[in-house]
């Protein structure tokens, strides 16, 4: 069974079992949580199930395995000729889920 689920803005293509990183989930490591934007279903390559947008009565059982912080990027800011520059990083907070079950 293959779905496409909506967290955080994006868009994830998920089937039972697979760990995916997502934007940080307030969760905390090892609790499971629903997520009920479920925008397709597929049970086999025949029949689909699409939401307007999203499918009602269907949820999926996703559990958090990490909590991390991903590289430092810098960020400069410069304007020409005036002697103004700036460099400041930043570390995004991400998730590692694992899907653990698509209930419909």
């Amino acid at each position: 069974m293959i779905s496409i689920i909506s967290i955080g803005n994006k868009n994830y293509l998920i089937k039972k079992g697979d760990r995916i990183k997502v934007e940080k989930v307030p969760y905390e490591v090892g609790k499971t949580f629903d997520i009920p934007d479920v925008l397709m279903i597929s049970k086999d390559d025949k029949s689909v199930i699409l939401g307007k947008p999203y499918i009602p009565k269907t949820k999926i059982i996703a559990k958090v395995i990490e909590q991390k912080k991903d590289d430092k990027i810098k960020v400069l800011k410069y304007k020409a000729k005036k002697r103004y520059r700036k460099v400041f990083g930043h570390r995004q907070r991400y998730s590692i889920i694992e899907i653990m079950d698509i209930k419909q």
